[in-house]
């Protein structure tokens, strides 16, 4: 096997074991089997709508527990780990695979891409031949919109992310509120 592949079975091995620990938990919830056996009619999702019961979200909660259980917090640190670990082991690697090739001080010039056409036209200063050329200050501009189009991305990641977490705790929130509501009501 190869290095990347080699490498990757122990984080295989890792995510069987939390997806088998979500297949085999849950059962053992104590707000699945409320859920699941729960008789509680729940308003509609819109004015057209039937009312629905609690129970007939049991598979998808299921589904979403088998990934989304408390062995995955444990896999994303064992990955970000696992990932840093990589990096610096496979820098190892390619510094004894130059060494053993011969190949540790070799750099190459590379030719102009075949499509490449460049903006304009410029001497180079060392062989004198003219080159297509591509600005310094145009590419500087292209990165520049790249970057700001992959942050915006990024932040738009990151406020789905806090928007999923804020709604589960309102909901949260308001089930433990309406839940405490019914017990005083009815006593």
């Amino acid at each position: 096997l190869g290095f990347y592949a080699t490498w990757l079975i122990v984080p295989a091995i890792v995510g069987l074991i939390v997806f088998i620990y979500g297949l085999a938990t849950f059962e053992s919830q104590p707000d699945a089997h409320e859920l699941c056996e729960s008789e509680m009619v729940m308003c509609a999702l819109c004015e057209t709508c039937d009312l629905w019961t609690l129970k007939d979200i049991c598979e998808p909660y299921r589904f979403a527990w088998v990934f989304d259980n408390a062995a995955t917090i444990f896999f994303a640190v064992f990955i970000a780990v696992w990932s840093s670990l990589f990096q610096t082991f496979w820098r190892r690697r390619n510094a004894e695979l130059a060494y053993k090739w011969h190949v540790r001080n070799l750099h190459l010039e590379e030719p102009d891409r075949p499509h490449f056409k460049g903006v304009g036209k410029r001497r180079n200063p060392i062989t004198g031949a003219i080159e297509n050329d591509f600005p310094t200050k145009l590419r500087a501009m292209r990165m520049a919109v790249t970057f700001s189009t992959v942050f915006v991305a990024l932040a738009a990641v990151i406020m789905a992310a806090v928007g999923i977490i804020v709604y589960r705790l309102a909901v949260s929130i308001a089930a433990y509120k309406s839940s405490h509501d019914t017990v005083h009501t009815q006593s």
